[in-house]
């Protein structure tokens, strides 16, 4: 289905969530193993919110809107591989999309627009980024550090600072630099139209616990 017709249901909250890897953060929903979320839009209206945060397992993100989320759309942590797939990410506070630890996730044909980082791949992690729109962001991708993403048939352009940023710390004489597997990135392409904004419902009650998807 085209982005311009998913997310007609909006979810919007905000809890404390005890992340295993990051202490405590402030999520909207958390995503558990073999879990699915599709046609929905998610909010985080708090300013170190995310919409949704997965890990664990392999649950199936697909054809949703994370929007508007005071610090980003989803946080992605641990050795898990969820798939996240035709979805869009667009105006979050900070970053759409963080991928951390020894994920293998797969992201594919979503769009990141609008944001400060459209996906920020952490150390040590390894990620599948294919055929993606990342555009109108202030950077579109960053790599930090050991960062080895295969990246594939991804459009990365209008960015207002930077396409794809390699932030590599220090590393000592005999120790090689990591590299990110790259494909085929189009950096100049045709005119993109904006996409349409969401709908704006009446906000949902916040949740005394995050629910799981």
């Amino acid at each position: 289905a085209p982005l311009s017709a998913v997310g007609q249901t909006v979810i919007r909250g905000s809890v404390s969530f005890a992340s295993t890897t990051w202490g405590m953060v402030q999520t909207t929903l958390v995503g558990a193993d073999g879990a699915g979320l599709g046609h929905v839009t998610v909010t985080n209206t708090s300013t170190a919110g995310y919409g949704l945060v997965i890990e664990t397992g392999r649950p199936a993100i697909r054809q949703n809107q994370f929007v508007g989320s005071g610090y980003g759309g989803i946080y992605v942590s641990g050795n898990i591989s969820p798939v996240l797939v035709v979805n869009q990410f667009s105006r979050n506070g900070v970053v759409g999309l963080v991928l951390e630890g020894q994920t293998a996730a797969e992201v594919r044909g979503n769009r990141f627009e609008q944001t400060g980082i459209g996906i920020r791949v952490a150390p040590g992690a390894q990620p599948q980024i294919i055929n993606n729109t990342i555009v109108h962001n202030q950077d579109g991708l960053l790599l930090d550090g050991t960062a080895n993403p295969l990246l594939q048939d991804n459009v990365i352009a209008q960015n207002r600072r930077n396409g794809v940023v390699e932030y590599q710390t220090a590393l000592k004489a005999d120790d090689p630099a990591p590299a990110a597997t790259l494909a085929t990135i189009t950096t100049t392409p045709p005119a993109i139209a904006p996409s349409p904004e969401p709908p704006s419902p009446a906000p949902t009650a916040i949740p005394s616990a995050p629910p799981a998807v």
